[in-house]
């Protein structure tokens, strides 16, 4: 092409131009949308929104510094896609509960390359398949259904007691969250499988070790996320490049195919029912209560989705579960006082018997430590919804399509809810002052239809714990222990930035005080 210079210019020259401002119109256009409502917020950086200050700075840190800036309401973009902030308790309880049907939906960016089978767990499923999901297998976290498992709990419980007093009579520090952590895992294949293992000490048992392996490396290739959240229509070949190994598909491929095994081997064998008291069989035997609905239909589970919720069941109980006992160990460590009350509750309550889950909602006390463990460390974050049609709720525009992020962290230190937020106080959680609580202050498990399926089994793994151990041996505060945690950027986790190292002194022989017991340390 020849301009009117008389110079001739190539037509791609002519054209770059134009190519990169139309590239940027696309990077930024969504993001005048939440302004136009009148709702402010982080300024979003051009295709990432404000996922990357999000990842970088970690969502805890991130969302805590917006909140104090924006206030109980703002805006940001994940990619390219809108999501309003909201702590305001008033909006939240119409969200989450008043106005669910409009809410139904979690906010999921990744659905385009996550896998199949991952999809149809109760986690992460939507609409009418949620609701069918969460419907069959809520009898499977019945009293009666949890008080089977009690042998499993309080069989690994043992394990981890005989474990840490061996490292105890040593005069070793505990990384809490790798002990706890196994101890979980080993819980979960229990009640999920059936399957006893001490993965604490049998490093190579196959179904421990792919699990841990795609939890450690869970969100190494955030780039493929990130690309999907800029380009969408890219979606077929992530999950090709996800389907050859970049990713922690390995891993995953192997727990969905044990799981597969499983289920054709006990519906080949036959057998009775009772003989399995594990979730899988409650799964597989999952229906509606008249009986009679065929295997397929709308009152059962397929093997998909029985193999999706054993997925949630081991990532969510696996992370919440061993996050929550370590924190909760640290904070026994930090708190002596408190831990000689708890140790007396479980002496005058329980006694000599074993952990039930009957005979542990008497632990009064150690209840409230629990819950002030979780106000100040929840194991997760953030959840999300997301809008099904435009909703206007106390002057708040909430546009079709758009997410809502629930800063759970952000509600959980609101001095406006919990006075001195960043003091450890189980007080706060007494019954007198939890009765005058508003509930929505206090969602660690989230709220409403949506609520975590799996609280009471967590909240039974951890007491039943905390019972064995507690009994053998006391949690004591190093020089090295730090007064207040620092965590690391992991998303919507959080996990510290350095291992907390906690000292762990057996009772039949030590019974000094806590102040000689640091001495040598």
């Amino acid at each position: 092409m020849e301009l009117w210079t008389g110079v001739d210019v190539p037509v791609s020259l002519l054209l770059l131009p134009l190519a990169l401002i139309l590239l940027y119109v696309y990077a930024t256009w969504p993001f005048g949308q939440l302004q136009s409502l009148g709702i402010s917020g982080p300024p979003p950086q051009p295709f990432f929104g404000n996922q990357r200050q999000l990842t970088t700075k970690g969502q805890f840190y991130a969302l805590l510094e917006w909140s104090k800036k924006y206030g109980r309401v703002y805006g940001i973009y994940v990619g390219r896609q809108p999501m309003i902030v909201v702590s305001d308790l008033d909006i939240l309880k119409e969200v989450m509960v008043k106005d669910f049907g409009h809410f139904t939906d979690r906010f999921n960016q990744t659905e385009g390359v996550m896998s199949e089978v991952v999809k149809k767990g109760v986690f992460f499923a939507g609409g009418v398949d949620w609701k069918r999901i969460r419907n069959i297998i809520t009898p499977t976290f019945s009293a009666g259904k949890l008080k089977m498992m009690e042998h499993f709990i309080n069989r690994c419980s043992v394990d981890l007691t005989e474990n840490l007093e061996a490292i105890a009579r040593r005069g070793g520090k505990v990384d809490v969250k790798e002990y706890f952590g196994a101890y979980t895992m080993d819980v979960i294949t229990g009640t999920a499988f059936g399957v006893r293992v001490n993965s604490q000490e049998d490093l190579n048992e196959p179904l421990v070790t792919n699990m841990k392996k795609m939890l450690g490396t869970a969100g190494r290739f955030n780039f493929l996320l990130y690309l999907f959240l800029i380009f969408p229509w890219l979606a077929p070949g992530i999950r090709f490049l996800r389907s050859i190994g970049l990713s922690v598909s390995k891993n995953l491929t192997f727990l969905i195919d044990s799981t597969f095994v499983m289920i054709d081997q006990r519906k080949a064998d036959n057998m009775d029912e009772k003989r399995h008291v594990d979730f899988l069989q409650l799964l597989i035997n999952a229906e509606a209560s008249d009986g009679s609905a065929p295997v397929g239909s709308s009152k059962r589970l397929t093997r998909k989705e029985i193999a999706g919720q054993i997925f949630v069941f081991y990532v969510a109980a696996y992370e919440t579960t061993s996050t929550t006992l370590q924190y909760l160990a640290y904070n026994l460590a930090m708190h002596p006082d408190v831990q000689d009350k708890v140790v007396m509750e479980i002496e005058q309550q329980l006694g000599e018997e074993d952990p039930s889950y009957e005979n542990v909602a008497k632990l009064k006390y150690m209840e409230q430590t629990i819950n002030e463990t979780l106000r100040l460390f929840p194991p997760v974050t953030t959840v999300s919804r997301m809008a099904s049609e435009t909703v206007h709720i106390k002057g708040v525009t909430i546009p079709k399509g758009c997410g809502v992020l629930i800063p759970i962290c952000d509600i959980l230190r609101d001095p406006q809810h919990f006075p001195d937020p960043e003091a450890f106080n189980p007080d706060r959680f007494s019954s007198a002052n939890k009765a005058a609580m508003d509930p929505l202050a206090f969602i660690p498990f989230g709220y409403g239809p949506r609520l975590c399926i799996g609280q009471r089994l967590a909240l039974l793994e951890i007491k039943i714990a905390m019972v064995h151990v507690l009994r053998k041996m006391r949690f004591v505060k190093t020089p090295d222990l730090p007064e207040k945690v620092k965590f690391r950027t992991s998303g919507g986790l959080l996990p510290p930035a350095t291992p907390l190292m906690v000292k762990t002194v057996t009772r039949d022989k030590d019974h000094v005080t806590h102040d000689a017991a640091t001495k040598d340390i």
